[in-house]
């Protein structure tokens, strides 16, 4: 039940703006005097919060053990069903803000916890966690959908399932002292494993132009209904999880070429979201880009893991943790800013940005970490 518990905290690890973003027309319908960009600001400012919690991380796990952090994680983050009943986009932020402190301690706990306990099958636990991590965002995407035909409130009771999982870690879930060390994150510490912070940034950064552009751009193109969206949305996460569940298997099979056959599911995908607006080829690209994510992931931490010594492991993951929500935060924000910037009123144009991305992060990971 180890492999159950572990991967149960994976589950919710990544719905912090999965359950939000299905929800994010009707809040803007409820505030209309609150401006876009705040509203936006629901799904890009909680990672800072993340980021918080995740460079306390090393500390955390040298004073307290496995248990106590998941459940203080798990606690933190169902604070934020409290925005049922606020009507305020103040408190609503504010809320959203602490479920990503709580974010922040499960997150890297998991991969921490995958690295102390297993060793044989660590590479395919990191896959199966990468792919859970998806799952729960289908999850909370069709649940969130689902609960909100009532009201965009009740999609927030999907934090609920945090009570589900804090009951399986109390059961189930090893309560073990990580073999860590408080190891600053110094300098040195940074130079020596930032490519695979550099390279979880980017991953993400390149994949979160789905979830903050593409019902923007579905319904500004009038290219299909709501709840045709919302399914398509749920294509990715999706995909990812496939991805994440066969990653083992897919690298052992492409090798040196695994990087190459990960990128170009990304390349192809925002080639098809750039220029198609066929139902079934952005379906297509949703699918791509999700398998490509759930592939990519797991490389970078797996080959984290298995450059760094148990003594710094925690604020490892602490960092490849910061870099991924920071990217949540900062892309959104650096493709608006150019758009307003260069006055670009094409709809498509972040989808062109993530192309040329794609290209230059394969020049990247290629250079500095060849399969």
């Amino acid at each position: 039940m180890n492999k159950f518990s572990i991967l149960s905290i994976s589950f919710i690890g990544l719905t912090l703006n999965a359950i939000v973003v299905p929800l994010l027309g009707d809040i803007f319908l409820e505030f209309p005097e609150v401006s876009p960009f705040l509203i936006k600001g629901l799904i890009t400012i909680p990672p800072l919060f993340v980021l918080v919690s995740s460079l306390a991380f090393p500390y955390l796990s040298s004073v307290f053990k496995t248990k106590t952090l998941a459940l203080l994680g798990i606690l933190i983050f169902t604070l934020g069903l409290g925005i049922v009943w606020t009507n305020s986009i103040e408190n609503i932020l504010i809320l959203r803000s602490i479920s990503g402190l709580g974010v922040g301690i499960m997150m890297p706990l998991t991969i921490a916890m995958i690295s102390s306990l297993f060793f044989d099958d660590k590479v395919k636990m990191l896959g199966h966690a990468s792919g859970f991590n998806q799952l729960g965002c289908v999850t909370a995407v069709l649940f969130s959908s689902y609960l909100a035909l009532s009201g965009w409130r009740n999609g927030l009771y999907f934090h609920l399932l945090g009570v589900i999982v804090a009951f399986i870690v109390l059961v189930f879930l090893p309560n073990i002292k990580l073999n860590v060390k408080n190891v600053p994150i110094t300098v040195p510490l940074f130079k020596k494993y930032f490519p695979y912070s550099f390279s979880i940034f980017c991953a993400m950064g390149i994949l979160f132009v789905i979830p903050s552009h593409f019902s923007i751009f579905m319904t500004q193109e009038q290219l299909a209904s709501k709840q045709s969206v919302v399914l398509l949305l749920m294509i990715q996460p999706f995909f990812s999880f496939l991805g994440g569940m066969n990653f083992s298997s897919i690298d052992r099979y492409f090798k040196q070429n695994f990087l190459y056959f990960s990128l170009s599911l990304f390349f192809i995908a925002y080639i098809i979201l750039s220029f198609s607006s066929n139902i079934v080829l952005l379906g297509l690209s949703m699918a791509l880009a999700g398998y490509g994510l759930g592939l990519l992931l797991p490389w970078i931490h797996s080959s984290a893991a298995t450059k760094a010594p148990q003594s710094e492991l925690a604020p490892v993951m602490s960092l490849m943790n910061f870099a991924l929500f920071f990217s949540q935060f900062i892309t959104p924000n650096i493709l608006q800013g150019l758009q307003d910037i260069f006055s670009i009123q094409d709809i498509r144009f972040p989808f062109y940005c993530s192309i040329g991305a794609t290209v230059l992060f394969a020049w990247y990971l290629q250079k500095k970490m060849p399969a």
